[in-house]
Formats: C-alpha cells, structure tokens, sequence
C-alpha cells in the first residue's frame, strides 16, 4: 500500500501513481471521504470510466469539493489515482512522505492509508 515515485522535479511538474481498491467483502464498499497529509497530495476515485473530484488536506485556504462518494459492489474495483504537485512547495528539496486516506464502511478499516515517497529535486 505504498509507492516510491523517487527523483520527482520540480521543474517537471505533477506526477500520478495508482493504486488498485478491491472491494474483497460480500457487501457494497461505500466510499464517501478522501483526505491527505499535505496540500501537495492530492487524491480521486475512478470507479467504471467515472472519475471524483481531485481531493487534498482540508484547510489551508481550499476546501474539499462536495462529493456523494461512490459504491463499489462485492468482487469489483475502483482505482485510487494520486497526484503529487512539487510546485505547492517550490522552495522544499529532499525527501518528503505523504499519505492519503480513504474513508469507508468498511467495518474492519474504515480509513485505509496509502503511502507516497520521493525525493523532491530541482
């Protein structure tokens, strides 16, 4: 549940990873909130071609998007894309961990953490 994007620079830009979220239960996974650690990191759900608003740390001058959230029936998946902005933090050079949360009603993990690491150069 982690990913390493290494070297990002910052004269590059944005870069995005996913991750796969498999609904292994035998009832609908509810999803209704993403947070993350930084203003940098940012999160969405992509579930059957559909993809949420771009979610990050609430506060900070931006407010999360409204969102229904979205059900993911048993045995299916949704894709969690995460973006990482490099420009949030222009002066920042070395290595950083973010974490993004997934809020559910998953009795067992209700709020599932990923993890991103890199080195942020340039």
């Amino acid at each position: 549940d982690s990913y390493d994007f290494g070297d990002v620079s910052q004269k590059k830009g944005k870069v995005f990873t996913s991750f796969t979220l498999k609904n292994e239960g035998k009832s609908d996974l509810q999803i209704s909130k993403l947070d993350t650690s930084c203003g940098c990191t940012f999160a969405a759900i992509v579930f059957e071609g559909k993809e949420s608003p771009f979610f990050t740390m609430p506060g900070h001058g931006s407010e999360n998007p409204s969102w229904e959230g979205v059900t993911i029936p048993p045995g299916k998946e949704a894709e969690l894309k995460v973006m990482y902005d490099p420009n949030v933090h222009q002066d920042f050079r070395g290595e950083a961990t973010r974490e993004i949360y997934v809020y559910s009603n998953d009795p067992v993990e209700f709020e599932k953490k990923v993890v991103v690491d890199l080195n942020q150069v340039d």
